[in-house]
């Protein structure tokens, strides 16, 4: 058996023990705070240091996605994205000391460390003014505007899209050459139009930043715009990006392509007939709508003065969509419709539409007044034929005013169209409370109530398509990025605006309003036509009058009768003339409307046969006539 260490041993070695036992303690200690300062720096602040480290070290570049082009219905392009070079800065690059004092150092012939006892600020103000200086007799921009882009917050500011190829391959060595950094090329895109003086209003345009801000290009801006992708890359110390050491990519999703109702040769011809007209009558504006009776289709659409992009210059108003006026007498379809759906008059009733003045105690001094004179005693389709406002208001009184109101409501007067292109009125006449006698006999005849030239041809689209109003549709279908889903936007009818027997009464006498009537100038041989002239009186605010020497005229209807392929509206307003009395919409509009829809059939390849002719009685009964 082992004896136990002397006393004088255990004395000797307590010492030892201490020190150790307080050297452990501080190694404890040590040990502890490297692990709380692990356990802060790796699990407490993990998430904002990796935020800073990423914000230094790692990037991430925006894949711009290519907006979607619009094309018409056969497929041409109408409005496209193209690839063109930009010039762009980089924020972290012109304002890194490091990256710049190499390159000042050589544009000022100084050493790197003269540079490094002054300023940084004073550096980067220095070397600022230089590349501004340089790009501005390159770019040929003032040097200003450059400096302004070079010292934005903005981490990314464009200098200069759509360069000329010439000055994009000889601005590398350029930017070298000068000892630019923070400058570069790269991949950019521009907004192309197929004709900057075609369908520049419905097309619409683009900002940058925002997208689509009119026309089709915001109608449609949330399917064309797309959506960016990404890609994460990795920089030195220096802000350099390190090639082998990109991440992840999330490709970009391009937009989708939008083909429209519009038939891009037939709204050239519509363009040249109506740039021609608006010429030859020296008119303040003139319209042209034609649509697909049966779905609603806009196949044209054209107005003078409209936006010449090629200038900047001209109306930017869409008139055939964004203004309402006066219709004047095209608007008599409503009365005829709604007393014939109410089966108050039949196409032959008599009405006496007497020697071309009227006169009734219950309007007083507001006497109404034909262009033709003496009349007499007409059938209903005669009073449409010969455009009788004394006899549509006697219509419309036997009608009475609530179904008129609702008549007119039923053809989509009084409320937007949902086409959407731009802002777009509803149209306005008095509420029916307010109305008098006087108002209501306005009314009746196309005074006193405004509409859009949409809205008309969408009514007479109405009558055509066997009383079914239409939505009006302009969008064919969308064809998206993988080429494969293609939605179409089909027609929606709205309501029925009138019966399909009224309809077809309806269309029989608007084609005696042309084969007998003030629509003589709208017949088109092989081709039976349905239409309506209108001639309205301009109103002068400043003496509170409808003047004798200024008219808007128009021509609203359909083709062929028998099968419409084509509804049309044309409006001229205030055209010149060498006389007033030659300022008649059966004089100027008619004819521009035969050859409208003539060259839209021609287009369509409409085969067609001999148009009969509709003979009216010549001796119209006289019994039962109205008063």
């Amino acid at each position: 058996m082992q004896s136990p260490p002397p006393s004088s041993h255990l004395r000797r070695d307590r010492s030892i023990c201490n020190r150790i036992f307080v050297s452990t303690g501080f190694l404890i200690c040590g040990f502890s705070l490297v692990t709380y300062q692990l356990f802060q720096l790796q699990i407490r602040q993990h998430e904002s240091l990796s935020r800073l480290a990423a914000e230094r070290y790692q990037g991430v570049i925006t894949l711009k996605a290519q907006r979607g082009s619009i094309r018409d219905r056969v497929g041409e392009y109408l409005a496209f994205d193209e690839k063109t070079p930009e010039l762009h800065t980089d924020r972290q690059h012109l304002f890194e000391p490091e990256l710049i004092r190499p390159k000042l150092a050589k544009i000022l012939d100084q050493t790197v460390s003269e540079l490094s006892k002054r300023p940084a600020q004073e550096l980067l103000a220095l070397y600022h003014q230089h590349i501004a200086e340089k790009l501005s007799g390159k770019l040929e921009l003032p040097t200003a505007d450059i400096h302004e882009k070079i010292t934005s917050d903005r981490q990314v500011s464009v200098i200069q899209t759509d360069l000329p190829d010439n000055l994009a391959v000889d601005l590398p060595d350029f930017l070298k050459e000068h000892h630019i950094i923070g400058v570069y090329l790269r991949d950019g895109s521009e907004r192309r139009l197929a004709s900057k003086d075609r369908l520049t209003l419905t097309i619409g345009g683009t900002r940058d930043g925002q997208g689509g801000v009119w026309g089709i290009e915001r109608l449609c801006d949330e399917v064309l715009r797309g959506k960016p992708g990404k890609q994460y890359i990795e920089k030195d110390r220096r802000g350099i990006e390190l090639p082998l050491f990109r991440g992840e990519t999330i490709p970009a999703q391009n937009g989708s392509d939008v083909f429209l109702t519009i038939d891009m040769n037939l709204q050239d011809t519509v363009e040249a007939l109506v740039d021609q007209a608006y010429q030859q009558h020296k008119a303040k504006s003139v319209v042209a709508i034609l649509t697909d009776p049966a779905t609603g289709s806009i196949l044209a659409m054209a107005c003078r003065p409209h936006l010449d992009l090629s200038s900047n210059s001209g109306n930017w108003r869409n008139i055939p969509v964004a203004d309402a006026y006066e219709p004047g007498s095209v608007m008599k379809i409503v009365a005829f419709a709604g007393a014939l759906d109410e089966g108050v008059i039949q196409p032959d009733s008599p009405i006496d539409c007497g020697k071309g003045h009227y006169r009734s105690s219950e309007l007083g001094s507001a006497d109404i007044h034909d262009d033709e004179w003496n009349l007499g005693v007409q059938p209903a389709w005669g009073v449409l034929a010969h455009s009788s406002n004394i006899g549509t208001y006697k219509i419309a009184r036997k009608l009475g005013w609530e179904a008129f109101d609702r008549s007119l409501r039923r053809f989509g007067f009084g409320t937007t169209s949902g086409l959407n292109l731009c802002a777009e009125p509803t149209g306005y006449w008095l509420p029916i409370e307010h109305w008098t006698a006087v108002d209501f006999s306005r009314i009746s005849f196309g005074y006193g109530i405004t509409a859009t030239a949409l809205q008309q041809v969408m009514a007479y689209g109405a009558i055509a398509n066997g009383g079914v109003l239409m939505k009006p549709r302009i969008i064919e279908h969308m064809l998206h990025d993988d080429g494969k889903r293609l939605e179409v936007c089909h027609p929606v009818p709205i309501q029925q605006a009138c019966s399909a027997r009224t309809a077809a009464h309806l269309t029989q006498m608007l084609e005696q309003a042309v084969t007998q009537g003030t629509g003589s100038r709208a017949k088109i041989d092989g081709v039976r036509v349905a239409g309506k002239t209108g001639t309205r009186r301009i109103y002068d605010p400043k003496r509170k009058i409808y003047r004798n020497d200024q008219y808007l005229v128009s021509f609203a209807g359909f083709a062929p009768v028998e099968k419409p392929r084509v509804a049309c509206v044309i409006m001229v307003d205030n055209p010149q003339a060498e006389s007033a009395k030659l300022v008649r919409g059966g004089l100027v509009a008619a004819p521009l409307f035969a050859d409208l829809v003539r060259a839209t059939l021609d287009h369509l390849d409409v085969r067609l046969n001999a148009a009969t002719s509709i003979v009216a009685q010549s001796n119209p009964p006289t019994k039962g006539v109205a008063q």
